[in-house]
């Protein structure tokens, strides 16, 4: 790890950062996150059935019958 090499890794992760920071709030949240911040702001109704992760976040599929992922409802609304 030289010099050079931290100063990439440092410099890189500022631009993450700075990349992070234009995107819209609500963009920067997990879509089960961005659903519980809709149901306090009345952007969707309270008893609205929970929002799970996206399929491109869950385990691969040969993964997905194993105990130790949780794998809900893949593919629900929102």
């Amino acid at each position: 790890w030289s010099a050079r090499d931290a100063w990439l890794h440092r410099r890189f992760g500022q631009g993450v950062n700075l990349a992070f920071k234009l995107l819209p709030r609500r963009r920067r949240m997990h879509p089960r996150a961005r659903a519980g911040w809709d149901r306090a702001e009345g952007r969707i109704p309270a008893d609205a059935p929970l929002v799970h992760t996206p399929a491109r976040n869950l385990p691969p599929i040969t993964e997905r019958d194993k105990g130790i992922h949780y794998v809900g409802a893949a593919g629900s609304p929102r």
